[in-house]
């Protein structure tokens, strides 16, 4: 935290001049947002909202400096939606991501951040076409549907549509299940297991513990390397029921 005092009385103060250490930055503070804290996340706003004018004025330099500056700027500007509701950062969002389309047309990745900006705005069907565009443009095997689905699962998590997420993880995960059945092996296994856990843990919330319990017998047979853990899961929910049981 006080690193990010620091890096914000410089912006402030105007003593920090070089845009390549401000896209450094901007990458760093995007990939460690979600693991802070409410008051880290407060300050990591705080600078992205200092940093998006200049980023803005500059724009045409910033795309030159970074290959994925259209991605980076839909960050901040997600980020300060997500943290504060500004409705002006998520019209921000939609411009750039209609921009980057304009540029590259064939490029899923924008399209699916297209459709996250559609959903958050609360136009579902229109988010869902676009997240479609994205993977009609891929090569369309397993993994990308896996990548279709985790996307619009992470869009409606992000819009705190529960259900919608964890149906649409569950559909992606489906998919990473046959890859792993015919190979028995991943790159992906751990990150597949944590939105595993997740999305069993979301079902429960939801209160629909049957898919619960059945993705985790299904996590035992696919993974079973990690069959302690999801047995423990298992046994958690088990007793949850129990406990309901004779209230």
């Amino acid at each position: 935290l006080e690193a990010l005092e620091r890096y914000k009385k410089g912006l402030m103060q105007k003593t920090v001049h070089d845009p390549s250490f401000h896209v450094a930055v901007v990458e760093r503070l995007l990939t460690r947002y979600e693991e802070e804290t409410p008051e880290v996340r407060k300050a990591i706003v705080e600078i992205l909202a200092g940093l998006r004018p200049q980023m803005g004025k500059d724009f045409q330099k910033f795309i030159r400096i970074h290959a994925s500056g259209y991605e980076l700027l839909f960050g901040v500007n997600e980020k300060i939606y997500l943290f504060s509701g500004d409705p002006l950062s998520l019209e921000e969002m939609e411009r750039i991501m209609q921009e980057a389309i304009a540029v590259n047309p064939e490029t899923p990745r924008f399209y699916h951040l297209a459709g996250r900006a559609a959903i958050l705005k609360g136009t579902y069907e229109v988010g869902e076409a676009l997240h479609a565009k994205a993977y009609e443009l891929t090569p369309q095997r397993r993994e990308d549907r896996f990548e279709h689905y985790f996307q619009v699962g992470l869009s409606y998590a992000k819009a705190g549509e529960k259900e919608r997420a964890a149906l649409n993880f569950k559909t992606g995960l489906d998919a990473r299940y046959e890859l792993r059945k015919e190979s028995m092996e991943s790159p992906y296994d751990f990150k597949d297991v944590l939105l595993l856990g997740k999305v069993a843990a979301s079902f429960c919330e939801l209160g629909r513990v049957q898919e619960c319990v059945a993705l985790l017998k299904q996590g035992k047979e696919i993974y079973p390397e990690y069959a302690s853990e999801f047995q423990r899961h298992l046994d958690s929910v088990q007793e949850q029921l129990e406990g309901a049981k004779y209230r």
